[in-house]
């Protein structure tokens, strides 16, 4: 802490003043180190607590699922396109929650989607409407 009751010529008074402000800086490194560590942990707890899917909607590779069209919200003349484009088959699935498609004759999709964008398709048993 600075004592300002000591200062009394221009040479302290800049002393005091650079001191002040390395104080800021280290209390500013220790807020920002403090909210990495709190982000970090909530979303490891996230991570643990909260899945992105219910058990019987887990995806795997092989599977087939149907991707959200997201160019519906951006756009007024779009509106009544279709929401989720597919079936389309997981190919790859990576640790961070992206997935690589293919369409159903094995063509692999170039672009990785976001685990939010995909969502299990269930094929309607023989016989019902």
């Amino acid at each position: 802490m600075v004592d300002w009751y000591e200062v009394s010529t221009r040479e302290e008074l800049l002393q005091a003043r650079m001191k002040q402000l390395d104080i800021h800086y280290l209390e500013e490194a220790r807020a920002a180190e403090k909210l990495k560590r709190t982000r970090l942990g909530n979303k490891a707890y996230f991570d643990a607590h909260k899945p992105l899917r219910a058990v019987n909607q887990q995806i795997n590779i092989g599977d087939l699922v149907l991707l959200h069209n997201t160019r519906i919200q951006k756009s007024w003349d779009k509106k009544v396109d279709n929401n989720w484009w597919g079936p389309y088959r997981v190919r790859e699935m990576s640790s961070a929650g992206y997935y690589r498609l293919a369409e159903l004759d094995g063509t692999e999709l170039a672009e990785s989607f976001a685990g939010n964008r995909i969502k299990k398709f269930f094929v309607r048993a023989s016989g019902s409407a």
